[in-house]
């Protein structure tokens, strides 16, 4: 694992535009999976930002980077609450949530719909998906997405200019 894939695939987190961000990497040993997230806790902590692995596999680790205190927020609502809790998650705290999420992991092989909150999607966006049951991505879904990001103030804009500036500067925003 390199700083290449964080940087390819969490840069808008990175840039404290998203709560978290998801990525799979295959590795060789276990060890070598959970000496990379070590060191990259250490050098991140103090940006507010965390890395865990959701899931590890044979050969692959799925690995979570996100930022606990806007995690804590985005879980806070009660609706959001209503929703893990019927979805079998023990909502006290964020640590719980995740630990719920890893548990769902690792009984299915797909990814449960309600992990969109833990990446900082809108409830009514994955509650769509979990009510359609995400059978088609249409351009309109594309639209709705667009839409409400530019509502809640981060336009795709925005994140894409966090892919372009991290990657070019080779590090990650201190947000």
């Amino acid at each position: 694992m390199s700083e290449g894939i964080i940087v390819k695939y969490c840069s808008p987190t990175l840039a404290g535009l998203k709560t978290g961000s998801l990525f799979s990497c295959p590795y060789r040993r276990r060890s070598d999976v959970i000496s990379f997230l070590r060191e990259w806790n250490i050098n991140l902590k103090s940006k507010g930002i965390r890395l865990i692995p959701l899931k590890i596999t044979d050969g692959k680790a799925l690995i979570y980077v996100y930022r606990p205190t806007r995690l804590k927020s985005d879980l806070s609502s009660r609706e959001v609450c209503s929703l893990l809790c019927e979805r079998g998650y023990c909502v006290d705290n964020c640590e719980k949530c995740i630990s719920g999420l890893m548990k769902r992991l690792c009984e299915n092989a797909n990814f449960p719909h309600e992990i969109g909150l833990f990446l900082g999607y809108p409830l009514e966006d994955v509650k769509g998906f979990i009510e359609n049951k995400a059978e088609t991505l249409s351009s309109s879904a594309v639209g709705r997405f667009t839409a409400t990001n530019k509502r809640r103030g981060k336009p795709l804009k925005s994140i894409e200019n966090a892919n372009k500036s991290i990657r070019n500067n080779g590090q990650a925003a201190s947000r």
